[in-house]
């Protein structure tokens, strides 16, 4: 049975979430420890007409782990607009967690969550933190913050809202581990509320945010100062190192942490 935790979904998508994950667990045998909402639901910056992007994280019956052949680590499932729903078996995502992967950390620190596993995530919410590799994180926030600004903003006078808000959360959340120790925030609002920003600042991304969530997906604003600013800063300041392997400490943390969940 599924426990609906998410806020900011209605009930009618909710419920239809938690059908198509009970009939997820029943066609493929597997026990799902989280869903949550991926995308800017979850990011706090909406459209009307956006996508329902659900993610989780899955646990499969201990004989399945000691195969030779295991078979696919993914779970697929047709996407079915407004429903975007699929996931990642548990030992898939120890290993990108040994990564400091940002796709599993912002799963694991979803503001919508459909189902948890509380002692199960608990764990895994404790070994990201102590596994954390921040020049990851740095990589790839950085890299998504300059796709989206060379791609969309940059050049134009006129910007979709949708853009524009990519560009400025990975921008953000580039200055909160230049800032703070620890998983960042994954939505906006969060970042926001986390950070020294100016007032003025603020008020701008909140009326931005407002406006984001009454216009359609392809809705167009116009360049805001104050964004180009903090985006261009801290791409600027985002130091980039390489990504150190996993130390065997963290690798065998792991290992334990599996045979616990299987357990």
């Amino acid at each position: 049975m599924h426990m609906t935790l998410a806020h900011s979904i209605n009930p009618e998508a909710a419920a239809e979430v938690n059908r198509r994950l009970s009939a997820i667990e029943a066609e493929n045998d597997v026990r799902i420890l989280l869903a949550v909402e991926s995308g800017s639901r979850a990011w706090g910056f909406e459209s009307p007409d956006s996508d329902y992007d659900v993610r989780f994280i899955y646990v499969r019956p201990r004989d399945w782990y000691l195969q030779l052949e295991r078979g696919r680590d993914v779970i697929e499932t047709p996407i079915e607009l407004p429903w975007d729903i699929n996931g990642w078996d548990i030992t898939k995502t120890l290993g990108l967690m040994l990564k400091s992967n940002a796709v599993v950390l912002e799963w694991l620190t979803s503001p919508i969550v459909y189902e948890r596993d509380t002692a199960a995530t608990d764990k895994l919410l404790a070994f990201a933190d102590e596994a954390l590799q921040p020049s990851a994180l740095r990589h790839h926030y950085k890299r998504l913050a300059v796709r989206q600004w060379d791609t969309f903003i940059s050049g134009r006078t006129e910007v979709a809202r949708k853009k524009y808000l990519y560009a400025l959360r990975p921008a953000l959340t580039l200055m909160h581990l230049r800032l703070h120790n620890g998983v960042p925030p994954m939505s906006l609002p969060a970042l926001v509320a986390a950070l020294p920003l100016d007032d003025d600042v603020r008020e701008a991304i909140a009326t931005f945010i407002a406006a984001k969530r009454l216009a359609k997906e392809t809705g167009l604003g116009e360049r805001e100062p104050l964004f180009d600013r903090i985006i261009r800063s801290e791409i600027e300041a985002a130091t980039l190192m390489d990504t150190p392997s996993p130390s065997p400490e963290r690798l065998e943390k792991a290992n334990r942490l599996l045979l616990q969940i299987l357990g």
